[in-house]
């Protein structure tokens, strides 16, 4: 299969990047978990323990206010601790209706029927009380009094159990949020590292195979350089790097043929250099004899006159 360089570094940088994607997606992810269970956390605990604390501040108050009617003699005062009893009583009806949507339990909803049969059972005593009080019968406004307290007491444990529960829940939520959090640092920091060991791993993998290619493309152009043609360029990949190998391989036969054409025509041309020489010699000794010739010629013709 034919890759390219740039496919290559293409590829590793788009691993790398898909790698810290993969990361910042499931560290998003994660969190959005976690700030899914602090808001529950928030909305369901937090909140449901203040507004049933305040429940049963408004339970306080109203029997504060009751027992403030009772003692009072004034018919002005007597109607102004009433009124506030019934201003509590609203007020704690009204965080009951906030806290039940927050109830996740099927004990919790036990509870809650619990607490509206026990106020249907105490309410018409304490109407029964405050009836005694506006008529100053102070000895049944307290008999009424205590037999309503005995189910303000069963109300309040109700309201105590309430914050109880919600106050575990609280505690596992927190438990259960540090334990996500522990788990999605460390999965981070595990996927970081990850990504950082495969990106310093394919960038290492990328610049030794090129510049290893290139060493050798660049150590056999010196050789060349300094003569030396019996050159091997160990260049294997393919890539444009491999085709600059072949071609640079390619170059290296062409020279050898051309030097190898070159001695080739120098010895022809020694060979013929010494042919011309020897013919030449041959005629000097050839000219040589023809003048020795030519004088013992002379010499016998001087004889003969």
């Amino acid at each position: 299969m034919r890759l390219r360089v740039r496919v290559k570094l293409l590829a590793g940088f788009a691993a790398i990047i898909l790698l810290g994607s993969a990361v910042g997606i499931f560290s998003l992810v994660r969190l959005s978990q976690f700030n899914h269970m602090m808001e529950d956390m928030y909305l369901n605990q937090t909140i449901g323990i203040s507004v049933i604390k305040e429940a049963n501040i408004n339970l306080v108050y109203r029997g504060r206010a009751e027992k403030n009617a009772i003692l009072a003699d004034d018919r002005g005062d007597i109607e102004k601790h009433v009124a506030s009893a019934e201003r509590a009583v609203v007020e704690l009806q009204a965080n009951l209706k906030k806290f039940e949507p927050l109830i996740r339990t099927d004990a919790g909803r036990e509870k809650l029927r619990q607490f509206h049969a026990l106020w249907q059972e105490f309410e018409p005593l304490q109407s029964q009380v405050f009836a005694a009080a506006r008529a100053n019968n102070d000895a049944q406004a307290n008999e009424l009094a205590a037999k309503a307290r005995q189910v303000v007491n069963q109300l309040d444990e109700i309201l105590a159990a309430f914050v109880t529960q919600k106050d575990a829940q609280a505690k596992e939520k927190s438990l259960e949020s540090a334990a996500v959090f522990e788990q999605t640092r460390a999965l981070v920091l595990v996927l970081l590292l990850l990504s950082i060991a495969i990106g310093v791993g394919v960038a290492l993998f990328l610049s030794r195979q090129i510049s290893r290619n290139l060493a050798a493309i660049a150590q056999a152009a010196e050789g060349i350089a300094q003569g030396d043609l019996d050159q091997r360029v160990a260049v294997t990949t393919n890539d444009e790097l491999g085709d600059m190998a072949v071609s640079f391989r390619t170059m290296i036969e062409n020279l050898r043929r051309i030097i190898g054409q070159v001695r080739d025509a120098a010895s022809s041309v020694a060979a013929g250099a010494d042919q011309i020489s020897a013919g030449t010699e041959q005629l000097s000794q050839s000219a040589q004899a023809q003048a020795a010739a030519s004088e013992e010629t002379s010499s016998s013709m001087e004889e003969m006159a």
